[in-house]
């Protein structure tokens, strides 16, 4: 009950504890990234890992960080993708990053790297999520939905390449 009460449950009754979670995780992440030298160095490597490697940074043991933090934060998600279905499924969360590349270059993160905020990113994640409930409530369907999908991850893409063309 617990375990089911993560993904399902409500604080103060109508609070999703899932949605107090994904707050937490984003400010600790926010500050991480703006507030201390790991993230500045982040940001450093993705922008340009040559004068990243100039100024002292390690790009390569940045990057593993980086694959680490990744791999944590994708351990957390599908904890809680179990805890919401009430099952673990190792095909549960198939086709879950074409969604994350999509919400994230909506919300301006650049495919390139070193430019990008979480507040962008999350609010590209809103865009999306309305976007496919939206398709979900107009009962169309998934070969579609995919599609669809598929275009918003081009047009996303060609936006990021015109930025980083025009500078």
């Amino acid at each position: 009950p617990v375990f089911f009460a993560i993904g399902n449950g409500k604080l103060f009754g109508f609070l999703p504890i899932m949605a107090v979670l994904m707050l937490v995780i984003l400010g600790v992440f926010i500050f991480v990234l703006r507030g201390t030298t790991f993230g500045r160095r982040l940001y450093a490597v993705g922008g340009n890992p040559e004068v990243a490697r100039a100024v002292g940074i390690s790009p390569e043991r940045m990057k593993f960080s980086a694959f680490v933090l990744c791999s944590l934060l994708s351990s957390v998600s599908a904890i809680l993708l179990a805890s919401r279905l009430n099952s673990a499924n190792h095909m549960a969360g198939s086709g879950f990053e074409f969604q994350v590349v999509a919400a994230a270059v909506m919300g301006g993160v650049s495919l390139s790297g070193g430019t990008g905020n979480l507040v962008g990113a999350l609010i590209g994640v809103l865009i999306f999520g309305l976007i496919q409930n939206g398709m979900g409530l107009m009962n169309i369907g998934t070969m579609y939905q995919l599609l669809i999908t598929g275009a918003i991850i081009i047009a996303a893409v060609a936006v990021d390449e015109l930025r980083k063309r025009r500078g």
